[in-house]
């Protein structure tokens, strides 16, 4: 029986599906084609459900059931609440309720009030604006009035 594998060409498997009378659509894709290919099974011994006379398997044994199979009971699904309804409480836990906690003194903070620009803030603090925004994970030299800059 030839072999037909997703190497082969269109014109093979076209062939072997002929050869083995399995009708087809002309206007099939290559992928399509192959589906239509019975999956052969590995005959390295001989298959007692095999018919040896047509090489075609025969219909197959309903499948043995396994007691194996472990009950899962259902756990029901309890909504928790956010600390608070801010986005980083939210995101992160926050901290009213066990959430992740932040062990930096607040003298080690600054909060952003208006007109304060990031060089400025870094020049009243004797800090590095690279620093500043390293310690804060920023991309950019915006400051938003409110807003806690961490500075150790």
């Amino acid at each position: 029986m030839t072999q037909v594998n997703d190497k082969s060409t269109v014109n093979d498997i076209k062939k072997f599906l002929d050869e083995n009378g399995i009708e087809y659509s002309g206007s099939l894709s290559k992928s399509e084609l192959l589906n239509l290919i019975p999956l052969e099974e590995d005959n390295s011994e001989s298959d007692p459900m095999e018919d040896v006379t047509t090489n075609t398997p025969t219909k197959n044994p309903k499948p043995e059931t396994s007691d194996s199979i472990v009950d899962i009971p259902d756990v029901p699904y309890v909504p928790t609440e956010p600390a608070s309804d801010s986005w980083s409480d939210i995101i992160m836990g926050g901290n009213s309720k066990g959430g992740p906690t932040n062990d930096i003194p607040d003298e080690n903070y600054y909060t952003v009030v208006e007109g304060d620009t990031l060089v400025a803030i870094a020049n009243k603090f004797a800090k590095s604006v690279a620093k500043i925004k390293k310690l804060n994970n920023m991309t950019s030299n915006v400051v938003r009035v409110g807003r806690k800059l961490r500075l150790v």
